[in-house]
C-alpha cells in the first residue's frame, strides 16, 4: 500500500478546470488542452495537477499537519503545464503561496 495521498480523478478533473486549462504559473500561461492533429476525436491534453504541499512524507513542501484528505483536496492541487510541473519537482525551491482563489510562484 502506498503512503502517497494521490488525487482521485475528480479532484485533478476539478483543479484542471478551475484554471481553464491554462497553466497557474504567471510566468507562463500556457493552454494545456487542445485538438489532436491526428485523430479528428480525440484530444492533446498536457497538463499536470501538482500538489502545493508534498503527497508523503519526505516529498518537498510536506506538511505533517494536513490530513491525508487535506492533502488530496482541491485547496492543495495547482494546474501546470508538464514544464512547469517538471520544473518545481527538479529544482524542489519554488514556494506555492495562496492567495484566496489563485495561486502564485515565487522564487
Amino acid at each position: 500500500m502506498s503512503n502517497r495521498d494521490d488525487f482521485p480523478k475528480k479532484i485533478k478533473e476539478t483543479v484542471a478546470k478551475r484554471a481553464a486549462y491554462l497553466c497557474s504559473n504567471p510566468d507562463c500561461d500556457q493552454l494545456c488542452i487542445g485538438p489532436a492533429k491526428s485523430v479528428s476525436d480525440k484530444i492533446n491534453y498536457f497538463g499536470k495537477v501538482a500538489h502545493i504541499t508534498a503527497a508523503a512524507p519526505g516529498g518537498p513542501r510536506y506538511d505533517h499537519s494536513l490530513t491525508p484528505e487535506q492533502r488530496k483536496s482541491v485547496q492543495n492541487g495547482i494546474f501546470l503545464c508538464s514544464n512547469c510541473a517538471d520544473m518545481i519537482l527538479r529544482t524542489l525551491s519554488p514556494r506555492l503561496v495562496t492567495s484566496s482563489s489563485c495561486f502564485v510562484i515565487v522564487s
